[in-house]
Formats: structure tokens, sequence, C-alpha cells
């Protein structure tokens, strides 16, 4: 009996001693490898984003020679929306499209309008100086919306003075539109 726990007790050792003796030997193991999950690529360098030239559409009702809404300028995020002499009841729409050139899918994060972030759908906010929300805006974007890898979505904007505001004849203003996306995944 005592020679069989000598036995084990060697062959524990043994294998103890192998063991240390093979990792004495090959010292190290380095492993390269890529490891790739996806592209992004929505504005910016990277391609996606708002595709150029959204276009302006005048609201069905409005008074020939007064109102008019121009895109000034845009980016793959945002667009600056310019509106000249608009009264109650004006309203304008921008259509544009967003792109997600990547193979992940974009999801809407936030959208700000004149620098206030878009909480409801209408949304309203102030244009010019004055102290009311008189300008309110419909998307049909919206923060949580997924735009799949690989599409291109059109998407309007409708911005509209409400009818109850009075002694707002002539309105003016300039704001800006951001769009910001992430990652859905």
């Amino acid at each position: 009996m005592k020679r069989i726990g000598l036995l084990c007790l060697a062959l524990v050792i043994a294998l103890a001693v192998m063991g240390a003796g093979y990792a004495y030997w090959t010292q190290a193991l380095h492993v390269n490898t890529t490891v790739n999950t996806g592209n992004w690529a929505f504005g910016g360098s990277e391609g996606g984003g708002i595709v150029p030239t959204p276009a302006v559409s005048p609201g069905p009702n409005n008074i020939p020679g007064y109102g008019s809404m121009t895109l000034n300028s845009w980016d793959s995020t945002s667009f600056t929306v310019t509106i000249n002499n608009a009264y109650p009841g004006y309203s304008a729409s921008v259509n544009y499209s967003l792109q997600n050139a990547g193979t992940v899918a974009a999801e809407v994060e936030w959208i700000t309008i004149a620098g206030n972030q878009m909480t409801s759908n209408p949304f309203s906010f102030i244009l010019g100086s004055g102290s009311e929300n008189n300008m309110s805006v419909y998307s049909t974007l919206y923060v949580g919306d997924i735009i799949p890898p690989g599409t291109t979505q059109p998407f309007t904007m409708t911005f509209t003075i409400p009818n109850t505001l009075t002694g707002d004849e002539n309105l003016n203003g300039s704001f800006n539109v951001v769009i910001h996306v992430k990652n859905a995944s």
C-alpha cells in the first residue's frame, strides 16, 4: 500500500515537473487577430448623413407673395432654415433624406431645433424675438427611429405658424436643425 502511495506521489511530481518544463520552454504565447464588428458611416468623412440639397415645399394654403422658407446651408448632420415675411397660418416643409452608408443600424438619439431638444412631436419653439412659442414643427423623423444599414430614407419636417397668433405678421428668423444618431446595437 505504501508502494502505491509513493508511486502516485512520484507521478504527480513528474507531471508537475513536465508542466513547469514545458511552460519554461515555450516562454510566451503571442496572438495577433483583428475583430471586425461593422462599419459606422453616418455623417462626416465616413459618408452618409443628410443627403445634400434638401428641398423646401410651401404649404397648401399659403398666400402668394408672402412668406418664404429657404435652406441656407446643410452638412451631414444639420441644416439651417431661414423664414422671411411669414404670417399666422404660414407653413412650409423641408424634405430630406438620411443615408446610413455603414454596415450597422443607426438610431436617432436626439434632434435639436433652434437650440432646443425636440421632446414631443409636434414640437413648439420661439422663432425670432418673440416671448411665446410661435412656431410648431412636425417631423416624420423622431428620437428612437432606426435607419437600417445601407439604406437611404426620406423624411419631412413641416414648420407652421399657428393661426391663433395675432400680431406676428412679417415674422423673420433663422434656426438650425441638428440630427444626432448613434449605433443602434
